[in-house]
């Protein structure tokens, strides 16, 4: 059960993905350097995932090369590393029809001064729109949210809502 929930909450992150070898698209630069970034800071993110109406919270912390996930209760070690993840997402962009970025402007999350964009990831299956919020002093990502659509566009699928926090990460208690 919890591997379908990663590969979903993975997904995701193709909105923000970088393009190893293929041509940056027209302002995404910064989203694409925040995403290689996160790959090798030590982060907590807490990430609420609606299915079908149904929220559901898990927590992730990331130090060097392992991810931790919390659900239900019980920290587990993923089996990929950061930039693992990050190379698979990278040939995932490849099978975009469409992948655009749109700079919302200045805001503040939770306090931190960061820039908003927007991104717009379509297939032939389905499309993602994802907004980021990056910290203007450390390039990284405070926030995602964002909405897979099913058949282009036509009906929501899921809704993911995560936060970062990068300070006094450690590796969780009782990690089996």
């Amino acid at each position: 059960m919890l591997r379908p929930q990663l590969a979903l909450v993975s997904f995701f992150c193709l909105a923000v993905a970088s393009v190893a070898g293929a041509q940056i698209p027209p302002g995404c630069g910064p989203i694409f350097t925040a995403n290689d970034k996160l790959a090798e800071a030590p982060y907590h993110a807490v990430t609420t995932t609606t299915l079908a109406g149904r929220p559901q919270t898990s927590e992730t912390v990331s130090i060097g090369e392992a991810t931790y996930v919390l659900r239900q209760g019980q920290w587990t070690r993923i089996p990929t590393t950061p930039k693992a993840r990050l190379a698979a997402e990278r040939e995932e962009l490849s099978k975009a029809t469409s992948y655009t970025c749109t700079l919302i402007g200045d805001e503040s999350v939770d306090g931190v001064a960061a820039t908003h964009y927007r991104t717009h990831f379509q297939t032939a299956a389905s499309a993602t729109e994802t907004d980021v919020w990056i910290a203007k002093a450390t390039g990284l990502p405070v926030k995602r949210e964002s909405d897979l659509m099913r058949g282009g566009g036509k009906s929501m699928a899921m809704h993911n809502v995560q936060r970062f926090d990068y300070a006094n990460i450690r590796v969780p208690p009782g990690v089996k």
